[in-house]
């Protein structure tokens, strides 16, 4: 596409075609015929295998692949998650069970996105069905399952963004910005480290992240808090801490990685800069520190009162629960509120100049979306 004038109305009729039928049975016969140096006989599937063995099983803690797991998930989603989607997606406690979770089987091909927009307008149909016939219906399906399809809407768009312009994986997409965080003394690599290992000192961004290490999934806002703390509040490249996500998504999907980053880095020039506070979204999401205790386990003994901000915490305090701020749990790494007001100030530099503005209007025309509900803000 040149622009994005007709792209809705293409996916619309794109996703509207009939789907394929299942065929009754497959009889099918793969020959692998690949042929490796030193070798006579047809390879061995272990030895084409990208996956170390000791990697194999790391299996407990993740959603598992397969068409059959796809399904199942649609349908658990489609007969009893899904009632809270519109509700529970911002906390990673609700998100867990609320969000759809068919991402990775999205990345991966294991179920088709018309296979799964047609499943969910019988849904709504059924729904409304029942509810004209005077049936009891939770109030929160339709307006959930209206949320759900305008966020598949989404996934394609800014897929879209990369297929029109592959260059968007290594530059920004509004070339006003392509200086920011990218002067010789900008990349702190201990800032780096300890972001990738949820070691900030910030429990909410640490358990976040652990989370992330621990099953390769996190809900959508808590993903856009470790970007936005790590573009504005420790003032890292997007394009360098890009590799790290990408190797812990699970559903790991370059149309949506690159645009994303870019976003949550405000280098589009056409989206609402996003700076989060990770202590209020701490308080919002995790008010009782459930969230934070499960994954930062060293904070576990500590009160309410001080989980989501620890080291304020009296010595005593520290010494009766037996947690120490410096030793048994670091101190932030960064002033939540100096940091936060200095990268928004140089990114809102860059965009008062005339130069930019004129950029980031090519930016929409290319890559903007003509919908009412524009989700680049």
């Amino acid at each position: 596409l040149k622009d994005r004038d007709k792209f809705s109305p293409l996916l619309k009729q794109f996703m509207e075609r009939p789907r394929h039928p299942t065929p009754k049975s497959i009889c099918c016969q793969i020959l692998c015929t690949l042929q490796l140096p030193g070798r006579t006989k047809r390879p061995l599937i272990d030895e084409l295998s990208e996956i170390p063995v000791e990697h194999r099983i790391d299996r407990a803690q993740r959603q598992h692949g397969g068409e059959t797991h796809a399904l199942q998930m649609l349908t658990s989603f489609l007969q009893d998650r899904g009632k809270t989607f519109s509700s529970g997606i911002s906390s990673p406690i609700s998100a867990w069970s609320s969000c759809s979770r068919l991402s990775p089987y999205l990345t991966w091909g294991h179920i088709s996105l018309r296979h799964v927009i047609q499943t969910v307008k019988v849904a709504q149909q059924k729904y409304k069905g029942q509810k004209a016939a005077g049936l009891p219906v939770d109030p929160g399906w339709a307006r959930s399952l209206t949320a759900f399809l305008s966020r598949i809407h989404w996934r394609s768009h800014f897929i879209q963004k990369l297929e029109s312009e592959p260059e968007i994986e290594t530059r920004d997409l509004c070339t006003a910005y392509q200086h920011l965080r990218r002067q010789p003394d900008d990349w702190n690599e201990v800032y780096y480290t300890a972001w990738q290992d949820g070691k900030t000192g910030y429990p909410f961004v640490d358990a976040c992240m652990r989370c992330l290490l621990a099953h390769g999934w996190l809900n959508f806002r808590m993903r856009a808090m470790l970007v936005s703390f790590a573009t504005y509040n420790l003032w890292l490249d997007w394009k360098r801490i890009a590799p790290h996500l990408a190797r812990v998504f699970l559903d790991y999907e370059p149309g949506i990685h690159y645009p994303q980053l870019q976003m949550q880095a405000g280098t589009t020039g056409i989206n609402a800069m996003r700076v989060y506070s990770v202590t209020k979204q701490a308080k919002d999401q995790d008010a009782k520190g459930v969230f934070i205790r499960k994954y930062v386990p060293e904070l576990r003994s500590v009160p309410d009162k001080y989980i989501h901000e620890p080291w304020k915490m009296p010595e005593e305090t520290q010494q009766n629960v037996g947690v120490r701020i410096g030793r048994d749990y670091p101190q932030p790494i960064v002033n939540e509120q100096e940091s936060a007001k200095l990268a928004k100030q140089r990114v809102s530099d860059v965009r008062k100049q005339d130069g930019t503005k004129v950029l980031a209007q090519q930016v929409y025309q290319k890559h903007g979306s003509r919908s009412r509900t524009r989700p680049d803000g």
